[in-house]
């Protein structure tokens, strides 16, 4: 993962240097207070690191929005109703403030800094969602985490935000010109999601889509989580946060 490939690329190896405490599909409630991994939260804190890094606010949006009750808001028949659809769930489990919550939490380790990261452009091949609504929902979660973390009155000197290169899908809109289509029409550049869903955007969208042979996402999930590639381009954009505002922990 991208925080492992940043520590060991900057030489914090071993369990006193760095350590990974993700979990796969917890929400920013499961780590609040009250939560199930609050006691986990706890427990970093009182280790007193010098700096966490984190993604943290997609779940429980992602399950809603594959297979829950926000498969409805693709049934709205304009862009601005559809984004009012996707607000609302992103009120409804109070990512804001949860995550908010959470960055205090770990700022009462005196040394601490806190990176958040915002999420990656992923198309999944099975989402009923279109390409234009996945862009929309995707900047809607990134728009919610920099609130998050903006909201912080130590934003800037304790806090940062990060954000990861664009993850190309490989389609119109976009400036890059593609080699591989006839018709040379701009597209975002040369797709970097998943071999599954670039194998479905070249059958449904075979005159204007630009793939590659680089897969910055796997297909195991159907195209959502980063390959280890994928989790490169996160560790770089944590080493130039790092590096503009010297957070590099000591030896």
């Amino acid at each position: 993962a991208w925080p492992a490939q940043f520590a060991i690329g900057a030489g914090l190896e071993g369990a006193t240097a760095f350590q990974n405490l993700a979990v796969s599909g917890s929400t920013p409630g499961t780590w609040d207070t009250g939560g199930a991994l609050s006691p986990t939260l706890a427990g970093s804190v009182a280790d007193q690191p010098d700096l966490t890094v984190m993604t943290l606010g997609a779940n429980p949006l992602l399950d809603s929005f594959l297979f829950g009750g926000g498969l409805r808001c693709e049934l709205t028949l304009d862009e601005a109703r559809f984004r009012a659809c996707v607000e609302g769930f992103i009120e409804q489990y109070r990512l804001v403030p949860r995550l908010e919550s959470v960055i205090g939490q770990l700022l009462e380790a005196p040394t601490n800094h806190v990176v958040v990261s915002q999420y990656h452009q992923a198309i999944p091949a099975s989402s009923v969602f279109s390409v234009p609504s996945l862009r929309i929902m995707g900047d809607l979660l990134n728009g919610a985490v920099a609130r998050a973390v903006r909201a912080r009155p130590e934003f800037g000197t304790r806090v940062f935000l990060m954000s990861p290169p664009l993850f190309p899908v490989g389609v119109p809109p976009g400036d890059a010109i593609c080699t591989r289509t006839s018709l040379g029409t701009p597209v975002d550049g040369a797709s970097r999601q998943s071999d599954v869903t670039q194998d479905e955007l070249s059958v449904f969208d075979a005159s204007s889509f630009c793939g590659s042979e680089e897969f910055w996402i796997i297909s195991a999930d159907t195209g959502i989580h980063p390959s280890r590639a994928g989790h490169a381009q996160f560790a770089a954009a944590l080493a130039r946060v790092v590096g503009e505002h010297g957070l590099l922990p000591g030896p």
